[in-house]
């Protein structure tokens, strides 16, 4: 394996995550590092950049599995160095792939902007991550079609092996499933990287497993925050790591939302949800579907409420997967239940022998276990018993549920339900920050006037709380926010104040390199003023001395 000049010295290279000083990067977290004097290269996150990839396709195109490998190099959206990419993909293109160019990639944590590139990754690369991580890409791989999001293993589209009589063919199925070499580390447990050795720290963010780092380098101790928060469900993670980093060298931090103002802790998710509800027919919501904090705040706001959390069953998968870890509810609790929506040839009506082979032939397989859960019944009631819901349930008992509706499903579940005219959508997830996004949040906004669902503009509760007094004051302005619809959403970031507050109680001889934010100029500014500062280019190689001169020149 190659490591570079052959000089003395740490390289480190943002391929995602960051761009120029005064606009930066949202995502796509591409950083290589290489030491070489410990003889260790890898790379830290392989995500989609959300913004570059949304240049050129809108949801649901993709790329298609073909001309992944030569589109990724050629529209700039991840890394590529040879010998990185998949087998089949290289033999198609008519290139051999050998020794492996990298000692492994480092997973912070399971979000798409952070490992959405693995499906390009050959699957003999080491790919470490944290246990949670792992489940969680699991999950989501089996429950997505398992060939769009191939995290855990590669399934070969493109392959062939010998057949009978001298030919070749294509192979399918099993046959064509390689696991990846996913290696796993604890928290606080030291691992090594090549010669380098990395000690891991879990950290509050919007999913478990979520990840921060101190990696030993030959120039010092390099800290990596990964995507973190001080307002979760697990604050004290964050402090302790943010403790163990303080006389660090360098920390790499970053910075994706303080960029906006944004208030409020999961508890007040709940308070402001319990508060929506009363007097409302249908509350419809939509929230990230991986993030089981939220899940469980608004499982409270249920239970508060007398209302059935209803979820798809994938969202019921990482339930049972967890299996009540940090309090998430459990499938046989009495306020959740889980959608069985209308499939392409109908629905599996209880358990009457003539629909046998409807439920065969129209749900997969790992949702079939979920058929033979007792349906809710409107005299029962919600019951502490696993329960199955459908769409006529819920439209004849709109004030009994809170229904989680992704955007490609609200048309034919709204046509389906007839929402009531009291009903409510809730947006519990971040606004808009792109084009795309805004024109997707017009769609939404259109389709919730057709059902009579959207009530204009609204200021953000969660803000309101703050602003108005009633909680501890985070902020000083007092100018409230106003987003286009109904949003109660706590973010799995840092607000402006906390990133100033954490970047204050470091070290002064530290050197801030800020990565994963749409403005680094502000930590120059702001956030970090008065602080050793470097603000990486996007795609240019420094060494971490470079880094330290130019940051000491600049302050």
């Amino acid at each position: 394996m190659s490591y570079g000049r052959g000089v003395g010295g740490v390289e480190v290279t943002f391929y995602g995550g960051a761009g120029t000083i005064d606009l930066g990067e949202l995502g796509g977290i591409q950083l290589l590092i290489n030491d070489l004097i410990k003889k260790s290269k890898f790379m830290f996150d392989y995500g989609q950049p959300p913004d570059r990839t949304n240049t050129f396709y809108s949801f649901p195109y993709r790329m298609k599995q073909f001309e992944m490998a030569e589109l990724a190099e050629r529209l700039g959206l991840y890394y590529s160095m040879p010998n990185l990419f998949r087998h089949d993909l290289e033999n198609a293109r008519k290139r051999k792939t050998r020794e492996l160019p990298l000692d492994g990639i480092l997973l912070s944590h399971a979000h798409y902007d952070h490992a959405g590139g693995f499906s390009l990754i050959r699957h003999d690369m080491p790919i470490f991550m944290h246990p949670y991580s792992q489940l969680l890409l699991y999950i989501w791989q089996y429950t997505s079609g398992r060939t769009i999001n191939q995290f855990v293993d590669v399934i070969q589209q493109m392959a062939r092996a010998p057949k009978k009589y001298g030919k070749e063919k294509y192979i399918s199925g099993e046959e064509a499933v390689l696991p990846r070499d996913i290696r796993l580390f604890e928290s606080q447990q030291l691992f090594q990287i090549g010669g380098m050795d990395i000690m891991p720290y879990l950290v509050d963010h919007s999913l478990l497993g979520a990840n921060a780092f101190d990696a030993r380098t030959s120039e010092g101790r390099v800290a990596i925050s990964g995507d973190f928060r001080s307002r979760g469900r697990r604050p004290e993670d964050t402090r302790k790591f943010l403790t163990a980093v303080k006389d660090a060298d360098f920390f790499f931090v970053e910075g994706s939302l303080f960029h906006f103002d944004h208030y409020g802790t999961e508890e007040d998710v709940t308070d402001v949800v319990t508060e929506l509800c009363q007097g409302k027919d249908l509350v419809a919501i939509t929230y990230p579907p991986r993030d089981l904090d939220r899940i469980l705040s608004l499982y409270n706001a249920c239970v508060r409420t007398g209302r059935m959390l209803v979820i798809p069953p994938n969202q019921a998968k990482l339930l049972q997967a967890f299996n009540g870890t940090n309090g998430y509810p459990r499938l046989s609790n009495k306020y959740i239940g889980v959608l069985m929506k209308p499939k392409g040839k109908g629905r599996a009506e209880d358990e009457d022998e003539e629909f046998e082979d409807l439920i065969d032939g129209d749900y997969y397989k790992w949702e079939r276990p979920y058929l033979k859960y007792k349906r809710w019944d409107a005299e029962e009631g919600h019951a502490d018993r696993p329960t199955r819901v459908y769409l006529e349930d819920i439209a004849q008992n709109q004030d009994k549920f809170m229904l989680y509706v992704g955007q490609a499903d609200m048309i034919s579940y709204f046509n389906a339900i007839n929402p009531g005219p009291n009903s409510l959508y809730i947006r519990s997830h971040p606004g808009p920050w792109t084009k795309e996004m805004e024109i997707q949040e017009d769609h939404i906004i259109t389709i919730l006037q057709l059902f009579g669902m959207y009530r204009g503009p609204q200021k953000d509760c969660l803000a309101e709380l703050y602003l108005e007094g009633r909680k501890r004051t985070l902020f000083s302005k007092g100018t409230p926010i106003v987003h286009k619809m109904h949003q109660v959403h706590m973010t799995g970031h840092h607000n402006r104040d906390e990133t100033r507050e954490l970047i204050s109680e470091l070290n002064d001889d530290m050197i801030i390199v800020p990565y994963h934010s749409m403005h680094p100029i502000d930590f120059v500014n702001d956030v970090a003023k008065g602080k050793l500062v470097f603000i990486p280019m996007a795609r240019q190689t420094y060494t971490l001395q470079e880094i330290r001169e130019n940051a000491r020149r600049a302050a």
